[in-house]
C-alpha cells in the first residue's frame, strides 16, 4: 500500500500526468496525495481540514482526500496535464480512488483536455468521463453537462448518454441523462471585441455584449499566458470589473438557468493603460 502511494506520489511530481495506471487495482488510493496546485483570482478559497474551513494561499499543494470551498473569486486547480476553472460559489473534493476524480457538490467546473481523458467529474446525479473541453455545474439538485468540443460518456444508474461537442444534457436525480440539447451560442457582438479598447488603470473596465438570455459567465484571462485572471455569474448583458496594467482576453456564455451552460463568445480584447 505504501509503495503504491510513494509511486503514484513521484509521478505526479514529474511534468507528465500522473500514472495512476501503476497502483495495483486490488488497492484503494490513499489520502495526503498531492495532485494538483491550487490559485484562487482572490481571496476566499478554503479547504476543510479537522472539521474547519480553512484560506489556503496561492499554490498550495491540492491532495486526495481534500475538499475545498471556493468563495467571492474563481480559482485555477492546476494538475500536470490539465486546469480545472472553479467558479466562485463552488464546492468539491478529490476523493481518494483509482481513477482520479473530482466530485462537485455545487457550482461550476471547466476543465479542457484535448487529446487526453479528463479528469473524472463526479456529482450525486451521475458522472462525466471523455476527452475535450467540459463543463458541469450542479444546483437545485441537478446537473447540468456541456460538452464544447470532444466526446463524453454521461453515466447514471439507469443508463449511459454519449454526448458529442456542442451539446448539452441534464440528470435529474435517479433518472437517465436528458436528451442531448444543442448548445445556445452567443453573438459576436460585444464590446470589447476583436479590436482592443483602452482603459485607464483603476477605472471600471465595461464589459456589454448582444443576449437575449437572462444570465451569463463572464471570464476573464491574461492575453500572454491565458492565466485566468476573473471569473463572475451574471445577470443581465454588462458588466464592470477593475484590472490591473496588461492585455487581456475576455469572453462570455449564456449560463442556465435550466439549462447547460452554452458555447462561449469570440474574445474580446481588453488594455489597461497608465493615466
Amino acid at each position: 500500500m505504501v509503495a503504491a502511494a510513494v509511486l503514484l506520489a513521484a509521478a505526479v511530481s514529474l511534468a507528465g500526468r500522473p500514472k495512476i495506471q501503476d497502483v495495483p487495482g486490488t488497492e484503494q488510493m490513499q489520502t495526503g496525495i498531492p495532485v494538483a496546485r491550487i490559485y484562487g483570482t482572490g481571496p476566499g478559497v478554503e479547504s476543510l481540514r479537522a472539521k474547519k474551513w480553512s484560506a489556503l494561499a496561492d499554490g498550495t499543494l491540492v491532495k486526495t482526500g481534500d475538499r475545498l470551498r471556493i468563495g467571492a473569486a474563481a480559482a485555477a486547480l492546476r494538475f500536470p496535464w490539465t486546469t480545472l476553472i472553479v467558479s466562485p460559489g463552488t464546492t468539491l473534493s478529490i476523493p481518494p480512488s483509482i481513477v482520479l476524480t473530482a466530485n462537485l457538490e455545487e457550482g461550476r467546473v471547466e476543465q479542457r483536455a484535448v487529446g487526453d481523458d479528463i479528469i473524472k467529474m463526479r456529482t450525486p446525479e451521475g458522472v462525466v468521463r471523455g476527452s475535450g473541453h467540459l463543463i458541469v455545474r450542479r444546483h437545485d439538485g441537478k446537473t447540468y453537462v456541456s460538452a464544447l468540443e470532444g466526446t463524453f460518456d454521461v453515466a447514471t444508474g439507469p443508463g449511459t448518454l454519449r454526448l458529442d461537442g456542442g451539446y448539452g444534457t441534464v440528470i435529474r436525480p435517479g433518472e437517465r441523462p436528458g436528451s442531448p440539447l444543442a448548445l445556445a451560442a452567443m453573438s459576436s457582438t460585444m464590446h470589447p471585441g476583436a479590436d482592443p479598447v483602452y482603459f485607464r488603470r483603476d477605472r471600471p473596465v465595461q464589459l456589454r455584449w448582444e443576449s437575449a438570455g437572462p444570465q451569463h459567465y463572464v471570464q476573464v484571462r491574461e492575453f500572454e499566458s491565458d492565466q485566468l485572471v476573473h471569473a463572475a455569474d451574471v445577470a443581465g448583458a454588462e458588466y464592470s470589473l477593475t484590472l490591473p496594467l496588461g492585455l487581456f482576453r475576455w469572453r462570455v456564455a449564456a449560463s442556465g438557468p435550466e439549462a447547460p451552460d452554452g458555447k462561449p463568445s469570440p474574445d474580446g480584447f481588453i488594455c489597461v493603460v497608465e493615466d
